[in-house]
C-alpha cells in the first residue's frame, strides 16, 4: 500500500499570515473553496477557516485568533488506506500532511485519498480542479428563482460565468446593500457595466451566483477594493470583474475602463 507521501499535493491552497483577506476571499473565491486550511509562519497547521469566518475578519491574525475547526494532520509516511479512514473518521476539506518537524509538506482531499486506495488514476488534475470547483458546482445557477432566495440584506455578491480559455475561473465580485434586490435588478434590467452585462446576455444561462453576508459598508468595500486592487471614486458601488488569465492575480473591469 502507498503512503500519503507518495500520492500527496505538494503545493495546495492554504492561508497564511502575510495573506491580506481581500486577496485570499478573491483566490478561495475563484477556486471555488467554502473553507481552507491556516497554516503559521513556519508552515505548521493552525486549524481550517471557512469563508464566512474569513470575511468577517480584519485580518488573517484575526482569523487565527478565532479558529474553532482543528486541521487534520498525519504524518507523510502514513499509508494511504489509514490516512483515508483518519479523514472519514474527522471530515474535512483535505488531509494535511506533516513532517517529523510538524510542518505541513502537502495535503490530500477526500477525492484524491479514495483514489489513492481504489487505484485510479486521477487523470493529471481532473481530479483536483474538480474538488477546487465544487463549491461552485454547488452554487445556484442566476435565476429569479434562485435570486429571490438569496439574502435580502447587505454583502458581497460573487458571480462565476464558468471557466476560461485556460481552465481557471473568472469572478465577478460587487459590493450591494441588498443582495436579494440587486441581483433581482440584475436580472431584469440591462446593466451600465459593460462587463456585468456581457455576463449577463450569454445564453443558455450559466452564471452562478453565491452571496457573502457583511453588514458593515465600509468593510464591503474594503474587501471588494482589495479584490479589485483599483481606486474608485466614493459615489458608485465596488464591483470588479475578475480574470485570472489576463494577470499573475486578477484583471479588473471598471466601468470608466472597460474597452
Amino acid at each position: 500500500m502507498k503512503t500519503a507521501a507518495e500520492v500527496m499535493k505538494p503545493s495546495f491552497f492554504h492561508a497564511s499570515p502575510s495573506d491580506t483577506i481581500g486577496v485570499l476571499v478573491h483566490e478561495m473565491a475563484e477556486r471555488g473553496l467554502g473553507c481552507v486550511p491556516v497554516l503559521d509562519s513556519m508552515g505548521r497547521p493552525l486549524g481550517v477557516a471557512t469563508m464566512g469566518e474569513i470575511e468577517r475578519c480584519h485580518d488573517v491574525e484575526e482569523v487565527v485568533d478565532q479558529l474553532a475547526r482543528p486541521a487534520v494532520c498525519m504524518d507523510q509516511s502514513t499509508p494511504v488506506n489509514i490516512a483515508a479512514r483518519v479523514l472519514a473518521e474527522h471530515p474535512s476539506c483535505c488531509l494535511l500532511l506533516v513532517d517529523s518537524s510538524g510542518i505541513a509538506v502537502g495535503a490530500l482531499s477526500p477525492v484524491e485519498l479514495l483514489g489513492a486506495v481504489l487505484g485510479v488514476e486521477s487523470g493529471g488534475d481532473a481530479v483536483t480542479e474538480h474538488v477546487r470547483d465544487a463549491a461552485w458546482d454547488r452554487a445556484d445557477i442566476l435565476e429569479l428563482g434562485a435570486a429571490h432566495r438569496a439574502p435580502a440584506g447587505p454583502g458581497i455578491i460573487l458571480l462565476s460565468p464558468g471557466l476560461d480559455e485556460t481552465k481557471r475561473r473568472r469572478v465577478w465580485a460587487e459590493s450591494a446593500a441588498n443582495m436579494r434586490e440587486r441581483l433581482d435588478q440584475m436580472l431584469r434590467e440591462p446593466q451600465d457595466e459593460e462587463g456585468l452585462e456581457a455576463i449577463l446576455e450569454v445564453y443558455p444561462r450559466t452564471v452562478r451566483f453565491r452571496c457573502l453576508t457583511i453588514g458593515d459598508a465600509a468593510r464591503r468595500e474594503q474587501l471588494v477594493g482589495a479584490l479589485c486592487n483599483v481606486e474608485r471614486k466614493s459615489d458608485r458601488a465596488p464591483h470588479a470583474c475578475v480574470d485570472p488569465a489576463a494577470l499573475p492575480r486578477s484583471a479588473v473591469v471598471d466601468p470608466e475602463m472597460v474597452p
